[in-house]
């Protein structure tokens, strides 16, 4: 069965080559109507997270955050909760994991 519907945004996972070419270093990006999401990047999971669901969920809510012209965030101070458009997959200078809310 054919749909007729187009989905407004696709989320792809891309192998290293394919990844790099879209996003450069970072592990989640938008590419045209896509969200990419580096495979490796989705299998290492940083220690920081307490689950690679938790992982999982912010790889794919920063993506979706960024296919809303979002753009990336700063620490908010030491302690408090990571923003979500946080790249809280590298060093979260102090702050919380948060995987779910957008601040």
């Amino acid at each position: 069965i054919k749909s007729q519907s187009k989905a407004d945004i696709v989320v792809s996972f891309a192998t290293a080559a394919t990844h790099s070419q879209a996003c450069g270093n970072d592990l989640a990006c938008k590419s045209g109507d896509k969200i990419v999401i580096s495979v490796a990047g989705w299998e290492t999971v940083p220690a920081h997270f307490a689950s690679p669901a938790d992982y999982h969920a912010y790889l794919v809510n920063y993506g979706f955050g960024l296919a809303q012209s979002q753009k990336p965030k700063s620490c908010p101070g030491k302690g408090k909760t990571a923003p979500v458009m946080q790249r809280q997959w590298a060093d979260l200078a102090g702050c919380r994991v948060n995987p779910w809310v957008y601040g």
